[in-house]
């Protein structure tokens, strides 16, 4: 046998005893030597994600305990000082419109017409709150205008709500008979008979509609009989239909995390 030969046949044999050792080794022992050649990158991989499992543990902790105390900031605010203070301290939380459609309330009962607008116009356009309470928002925004007298304003606010598909039948169907009401005040008696005709057809089906479309109703059939139609030479014109409830419902005391008053 050549000396080739030889070294071939140590070398072969060698692999066949290594490939022999690696069949006996069990998953606990190659681990046990992977571990001892690598305890050390181990050992530090295992101390960053355990830092960094205890930083998130931490950074959710902290937000939790951030957002509580915001919710309650504004829950517990009640006066116009304290409203505005919160909502300032606490911009982007899910309570804010809750808390701006309550300071809306409290200036409007001080007659700061121009001011509450600017809080519900806030509530309607922010894209974060609940559509029931942004109907709520545009829906007092006529009844300040009207308060405030502009009465062509407060008509075009409620046309917008009563026009719109998207928000609830029962805020549209408390617009139209609102618009149609000032529309007969303002003289408007053909358009008055539009408005009104389709917030009478929003009873159909849809709940929280029924005072305000049965409303809808009588209103249309006074102003088709000529009840509302200029009257003749030296006599009196029928009073329009009277201003209907508050403007804004005063909501209990606002819940933490962001829900919404009840109507």
């Amino acid at each position: 046998m050549s000396k080739w030969q030889k070294s071939a046949k140590k070398n072969q044999k060698k692999k066949i005893d290594s490939e022999i050792g690696q069949a006996l080794f069990t998953d606990t022992e190659r681990f046990e030597m992977w571990f001892s050649a690598y305890w050390k990158p181990a050992a530090a991989v295992a101390v960053v994600a355990a830092v960094l499992a205890a930083g998130a543990f931490w950074a959710v902790s902290a937000r939790n305990a951030a957002e509580k105390k915001a919710a309650f900031a504004l829950a517990d605010a009640n006066t116009v000082e304290e409203l505005t203070a919160a909502i300032n301290e606490n911009a982007g939380h899910a309570g804010v419109g809750i808390a701006r459609y309550r300071l809306a309330k409290i200036l409007i009962d001080s007659e700061k017409y121009q001011e509450a607008l600017r809080q519900l116009d806030a509530v309607s356009q922010d894209a974060s709150v609940d559509a029931l309470l942004a109907a709520k928002a545009r829906l007092s925004a006529g009844y300040a205008c009207e308060l405030s007298g502009s009465k062509k304003e407060a008509i075009s606010r409620f046309l917008a709500v009563e026009s719109n598909a998207v928000l609830p039948a029962a805020q549209r169907a408390e617009a139209g008979y609102c618009a149609g009401r000032l529309l007969i005040q303002s003289g408007d008696l053909e358009q008055a008979r539009a408005v009104l005709g389709r917030t009478a057809l929003l009873g159909s089906g849809n709940a929280g509609t029924g005072y305000w479309t049965e409303n809808a109703k009588q209103t249309l059939l006074a102003v088709e009989s000529g009840e509302y139609a200029p009257p003749a030479a030296g006599k009196q014109a029928k009073p329009a239909p009277a201003k209907p409830a508050p403007a804004v419902k005063k909501p209990g005391k606002a819940a933490p995390a962001g829900k919404n008053p009840g109507k």
